[in-house]
């Protein structure tokens, strides 16, 4: 059922201590994650017949959890990510992917529960018709892709989500590159919350990011913890067209690689 490449394409980060590389008909496995970053880009179209394989490797919370979703859109995303974080954990820990069992914090965050499978720390994201699963050995991470959507009242929303400093530097762009820097800002954002394991109990407007295309993605403030910055590193992810990604990621040194799995 699975098959996995490499991701072509030129990757848009803008951060110059990211070291990003592709390699062709490599299967994941523990070693060669090492210091490494994997991202898997999944497409829900091109997985669509997997679905039922899918359905099957999932645990009865799963399942439940699925069927919570109203439309059949929202919860193919979920069934089919979910499968594919079940495989892709199964090739690098070397166990089959019905027997993995995930616990949550109490801020929701999945985890292994098995404390010898805690080799692996990972996150994942789905947003329209394309999800992302970010894997590494030891540092925590979170990832975020969503779908640029414009028929929303951005501006309203950037007022709710984003600190002063970035609503202000939103404003002052031209109109033409404000959706890109929202959605910019958002992705950096929610992967930022998701690594860190507290979720939306840090409110998004208690730390400020990098905006704009042209810019370094950075964590540039955070009033929850002033020591975050010192710590965490966000890096752009190349992402098919109207979408952005984000990852975020403890660690100021870490070589990414991006793959499609299939």
């Amino acid at each position: 059922m699975a098959k996995f490449s490499c991701f072509i394409g030129s990757n848009k980060v803008l951060n110059t201590s990211m070291n990003t590389t592709t390699e062709r008909n490599q299967k994941p496995n523990l070693d060669s994650l090492s210091d490494n970053v994997h991202i898997w880009l999944i497409s829900f179209k091109k997985l669509v017949s997997d679905y039922h394989d899918f359905y099957a490797m999932l645990s009865p919370d799963e399942i439940e959890r699925a069927h919570q979703f109203r439309f059949a859109k929202d919860r193919n995303a979920f069934v089919i990510t979910r499968g594919a974080l079940r495989k892709l954990i199964s090739h690098y820990l070397s166990i089959q992917a019905i027997d993995i069992s995930f616990r949550y914090t109490e801020y929701d965050k999945p985890v292994l529960r098995t404390p010898e499978n805690n080799t692996i720390q990972f996150n994942v994201s789905h947003s329209g018709d394309y999800g992302l699963i970010a894997i590494s050995r030891c540092s925590p991470l979170g990832i975020d892709i969503e779908e640029m959507k414009t028929d929303l009242d951005l501006m309203e929303m950037a007022q709710q989500v984003f600190s002063g400093s970035e609503y202000q530097q939103l404003i002052q762009l031209p109109e033409a590159k404000r959706i890109q820097a929202f959605y910019n800002g958002w992705t950096r954002k929610e992967a930022y919350i998701k690594g860190d394991g507290k979720g939306l109990s840090i409110p998004l407007k208690s730390f400020n990011v990098s905006l704009v295309d042209k810019e370094q993605p950075i964590l540039l403030a955070t009033a929850h913890d002033e020591q975050a910055c010192d710590h965490w590193s966000i890096y752009n992810i190349n992402t098919p067209e109207n979408y952005a990604g984000a990852l975020a990621i403890k660690s100021k040194k870490c070589q990414i690689k991006l793959f499609i799995y299939q």
